[in-house]
């Protein structure tokens, strides 16, 4: 198998990351629709698992950079988690003052 070009990589790495996102959300709206403390568990040992097998398939596919490969993919995971998460905020919830 051809490995890709390395003007490929970002794209490559790019969609790996999105699609351990999506795994990781689709397990975690699987956990809210409450199916029992075992079931939650799972579910959420299945959203770990599914980063860890991005990141095992990134390095499969990378060209010789599977730890660096793995680590972009992961920072990528991150950000999108972060900007779906901060989009949930809104201006109220954000200047709540925790001490209350």
């Amino acid at each position: 198998m051809d490995m890709p070009a390395s003007g490929n990589r970002v794209v490559r790495l790019s969609s790996l990351g999105f699609g351990g996102a999506a795994a990781m959300w689709f397990f975690s709206y699987l956990a809210m629709l409450q199916p029992g403390q075992i079931g939650g568990e799972v579910l959420f040992g299945c959203s770990v698992a599914a980063l860890a097998g991005m990141g095992v398939l990134t390095g499969r596919t990378s060209n010789g950079r599977a730890i660096e490969d793995g680590c972009w993919t992961g920072l990528v995971v991150a950000l999108i988690n972060l900007l779906l998460v901060a989009s949930l905020l809104t201006p109220s919830v954000a200047a709540a003052d925790p001490r209350q």
